[in-house]
């Protein structure tokens, strides 16, 4: 499902929430540059954490303003579901959000083979996680 690009911000999150929580079928999620916020990135992981038979193999967040809030959601998602193979949240301007997505995607060990999430402010903050990162993932 590709809705990027659009502006729709947390109160279109709600037109499409439902879905989420019931399409066990979807695979690809992209909310690229759809000015989510941290509410929006909430709303979005409680849809879909709200989903047990979903199992995302894709999603792709940049450009959202997710800030730690909802990087943090996002983060529960990815450690929850643990079959994701690609992910792209890069400008999200999280100041600690980077360090819990880290830690989430080693869940994906197995199954990652593609991560983009550069330009994100706390990279620096976040260097243990991301050498823990580096090194449990086999297929990037």
């Amino acid at each position: 499902m590709n809705l990027s690009h659009n502006a729709f911000g947390p109160d279109g999150v709600d037109a499409f929430s439902e879905f989420l929580q019931n399409c066990s079928t979807l695979q690809v999620l992209d909310v690229t540059n759809c000015g989510l916020g941290p509410k929006g990135g909430q709303m979005i992981a409680e849809a879909l954490l709200a989903n047990p038979d979903m199992k995302l193999k894709e999603i792709y967040a940049s450009r959202d303003r997710l800030e730690q809030d909802g990087m943090q959601a996002m983060a529960k998602v990815i450690a929850h579901q643990k079959s994701l193979e690609k992910i792209e949240v890069y400008q999200n301007g999280s100041k600690m959000g980077l360090k819990y997505l880290l830690t989430a995607l080693s869940q994906c060990a197995e199954t990652l083979t593609y991560v983009n999430f550069q330009d994100n402010k706390s990279i620096n903050r976040a260097i243990p996680e991301l050498i823990e990162f580096i090194t449990t993932c086999k297929n990037l």
